[in-house]
């Protein structure tokens, strides 16, 4: 081949390397190869700057997602305090958790008002259940009553709570008497969270 090469005048190579670079693009567009396809320095140096662009769109969206979990994860904290009810209403659901506060303390409330659901000024998704209470204890159950209160989470408030002796001559418990509030996301909140959770689990 190379002695063929050399006995080739000027103009028969010439020919020859035209021909060659014909059949290289005859080849091409038969082939249905684009050129971009061809690892020449062009196409290598638009594929490297396609990668770039790729990576810094993995890295934002990565950085996106952090701080969508984060902000979850707040709102999660946030709504602690917040009854969140699934199943059934929340002027059913919350009275009926009290009175198992009150039988872990063991104490009979006499009286639990029927409670009402009021709708909180400025904001959407938050409702509030209030319900009456009056019960009479020992002034040992009347505090742990109050400290699981204080503890529960969802929680309870007290919008007005009295705290009197049941005798004024000869006490032998305390009468509590108030009312209680509840503060419940809606359910398209509760929904949200509870899904977010699961998903996250």
């Amino acid at each position: 081949m190379r002695r063929f090469w050399h006995r080739m005048t000027g103009r028969q190579r010439l020919l020859l390397a035209v021909a060659g670079i014909l059949g290289v693009f005859l080849f091409l567009r038969y082939a249905d190869l684009p050129l971009d396809a061809l690892p020449l320095p062009a196409n290598i140096a638009v594929q490297e700057k396609r990668l770039l662009r790729l990576r810094k769109q993995v890295t934002r969206i990565k950085r996106e997602e952090r701080e969508q979990q984060a902000a979850l994860r707040e709102l999660r904290a946030q709504s602690s305090a917040f009854w969140q009810v699934l199943d059934g209403t929340p002027t059913a659901v919350v009275p009926t958790e009290f009175r198992k506060l009150t039988m872990q303390v063991q104490v009979q409330p006499q009286t639990v008002a029927a409670p009402r659901k009021n709708r909180v000024l400025d904001m959407t998704h938050v409702s509030e259940v209030e319900f009456g209470v009056r019960l009479t204890a020992t002034m040992r159950t009347a505090c742990r009553l109050l400290a699981g209160l204080d503890r529960t989470r969802p929680a309870f408030y007290w919008s007005r709570c009295k705290l009197q002796p049941d005798n004024k001559r000869d006490p032998q418990n305390v009468v509590i008497n108030g009312r209680l509030r509840a503060l419940v996301l809606s359910p398209e909140a509760s929904r949200f969270l509870a899904a977010e959770r699961s998903g996250n689990e």
